[in-house]
């Protein structure tokens, strides 16, 4: 239990702080990414001014300058003049094609969209993805001369400014930073539940020896008690049947209290081996049905099909049928039926205890596995301790089974357990 309440803390503190550091790291990374383009956005508006200065003063540009201005500032460019795109192949190489990123472009902001005053050039700004996730920065210019205007496309290549590896890096710190908080999260409520821990090793230590110290002065209760019925009249046999009732009472709560203290404490061991369900399930029945006929009560068993062989511990699934029928033999009324089944559903054995008795409301199933609990309604009057169910949720546990409450037609409580199977070995 506290293995699962330690990793519930360490899931909980690890999300919050992995949410809140993701949080940060998202903002911080939003805020580089938009430095980056702004200085970006600047290297391009010089980029642009010198061309256009060009451009404006000395009329037409050679290839040499325009590819050195290319590979020096990782550039794409292309002048359009009267309409028709200038003769320039470029030099630099982008991962996207020439064509595929100047051609959106050009389409976007044809010749003679843009218009300027005087001879200061005009711009529009764009974002351009490539094929390959690789994403650009471009401006479409008209850019006026004493003469005429001429438009001026440029596009930036962005990923000399890292921002991928920014993203890839971000990630990294995001994911490592995770799994060292769910690293200190895991010690730090290791740390936190260490009281915890040995208060509940106590109280496991001090339930065992109490368990067994009471297991001496009962039996010598009883034994007392036994001799007391042999030679009592009247009365006194009625103190002394009550005597002998209460012992065995308290004997069994001394067991439950042992069994739960040792499944606390990992030392309620198992036995494994094969277990035929049918053979099982008849021999509990018959130590049952003369307790149940005392009752008025029929206790019937049913098989469906062939059965698959439980690998499992035989003394602890009878221990966990015993549990099952106590509880319905004690709520049953007279004239009911207990129903006793098995079968197999797919690869798992299901063993099944019905009975006809008030049943469990369904608001009220999840609690019954509580150590000590008891419906108000289903449970009152009753010489009940609560310890049964938990007792039998955990040897269902130990066996990598479950235990599922449900109605049973007509009214009344149905306990299924369901168990794995022992690979490919069937039994009619």
């Amino acid at each position: 239990m506290l293995k699962g309440l330690r990793l519930r803390l360490t899931l909980v503190s690890a999300l919050t702080a992995a949410a809140i550091l993701c949080t940060g790291i998202w903002v911080l990374t939003g805020a580089f990414e938009r430095r980056l383009m702004e200085d970006a956005h600047a290297a391009l508006e010089g980029n642009l001014s010198a061309v256009a200065y060009q451009l404006q003063n000395e009329g037409l540009v050679s290839w040499d300058w325009l590819s050195q201005m290319e590979n020096d500032h990782h550039l794409l460019i292309a002048i359009a003049d009267n309409g028709s795109l200038l003769h320039y192949p470029g030099s630099y190489q982008t991962a996207t094609r020439r064509e595929r990123l100047l051609g959106p472009l050009i389409e976007r902001v044809p010749f003679g969209t843009l218009t300027s005053k005087g001879l200061r050039y005009t711009s529009r700004w764009f974002t351009l993805d490539g094929e390959a996730g690789d994403r650009y920065l471009a401006v479409a210019s008209a850019v006026p001369s004493q003469t005429d205007v001429r438009m001026l496309y440029m596009v930036k290549d962005l990923r000399g400014l890292g921002l991928e590896g920014l993203r890839w890096f971000c990630l990294g710190l995001a994911l490592a930073g995770t799994l060292a908080l769910t690293a200190l999260c895991w010690w730090l409520s290791g740390r936190a539940l260490l009281p915890v821990a040995e208060s509940w090793r106590r109280q496991s230590e001090f339930v065992a020896a109490a368990s067994h110290e009471l297991r001496s002065p009962l039996g010598v209760m009883r034994a007392n008690a036994a001799a007391l019925l042999t030679g009592a009249e009247g009365r006194d046999s009625v103190f002394a049947g009550a005597i002998d009732q209460e012992c065995a009472r308290l004997g069994r709560l001394v067991d439950d209290l042992l069994t739960l203290a040792n499944a606390d404490a990992g030392r309620l061991s198992l036995h494994p081996g094969p277990v035929e369900p049918a053979l099982l399930l008849e021999e509990t029945a018959r130590a049952y049905r003369p307790v149940a006929e005392s009752k008025g009560i029929r206790l019937e068993t049913a098989l469906s099909g062939p059965l698959p062989v439980m690998d499992a511990d035989e003394q602890r699934l009878r221990q966990l049928l015993s549990v099952l029928l106590d509880n319905a033999l004690q709520y049953t009324p007279p004239g009911g039926v207990i129903r006793l089944s098995a079968a197999a559903e797919g690869k798992r054995a299901a063993l099944c205890v019905a009975d006809n008795g008030p049943g469990i409301p369904p608001e009220e199933r999840e609690k019954v596995w509580r150590r000590f609990y008891r419906s108000d309604k289903a449970r009152s009057g009753k010489e009940h301790y609560g310890l049964g169910l938990p007792i039998a949720a955990d040897i269902a546990r130990m066996h990598a089974g479950t235990l599922e409450l449900s109605q049973t037609p007509g009214g009344g409580l149905t306990v299924t357990y369901r168990q794995p199977a022992a690979p490919s070995i069937f039994r009619r």
